[in-house]
């Protein structure tokens, strides 16, 4: 933390690069504390500025610069790509990989859109272990879940697919 850039475009990096090395804690807590504060303020929108705390008519527009600054919206493709997990493979996600790092939470859920059709993830914590339930659309072809760096399972083909940490369930 001994550098946390003010600029959401700065904060995107350094939050893709947290994640990738496998900093999840750190990275949701950065989440927390900047885009808390605008769910805090009731915002509906992404500020461009992230070190604002006090916030009044005479410092409003100065204060944040853009009121809906599409860098600072990276939350929303973060989130479902390394904490749910799903990202593509392949382009046009023909083939996808699934690898949930709930690390703290209980559960977490995303729908990402596809040129074929949604893909939805629910990992959730059950016990010593997790769940994985997956909905996959025409178009994907292959899907890599991958629980560890040793531990992964492939299924091909779209379809309604419940995991578990050990083995895939069922396909529904």
């Amino acid at each position: 933390r001994a550098v946390t850039p003010v600029l959401g475009f700065a904060m995107a990096w350094r939050l893709e690069a947290m994640f990738k090395k496998g900093f999840t804690q750190e990275a949701l807590r950065d989440i927390r504390e900047f885009w808390g504060k605008m769910l805090d303020k009731d915002s509906r929108t992404a500020w461009e500025r992230l070190d604002v705390y006090e916030l009044n008519r005479t410092n409003y527009y100065d204060a944040l610069g853009s009121f809906c600054h599409s860098w600072t919206a990276s939350p929303g493709y973060q989130l479902p790509a390394w904490v749910v997990g799903v990202r593509p493979l392949e382009d046009g996600f023909r083939s996808v990989i699934v690898e949930p790092k709930l690390d703290t939470l209980d559960y977490a859920e995303a729908t990402v859109p596809t040129q074929n059709g949604e893909i939805f993830a629910r990992a959730e914590r059950h016990g010593q272990g997790c769940k994985l339930y997956l909905e996959l659309p025409e178009g994907v072809e292959k899907c890599t879940v991958k629980w560890a760096e040793d531990q992964e399972q492939i299924v091909h083909g779209c379809g309604k697919y419940c995991f578990s940490d050990k083995v895939i369930v069922e396909k529904r």
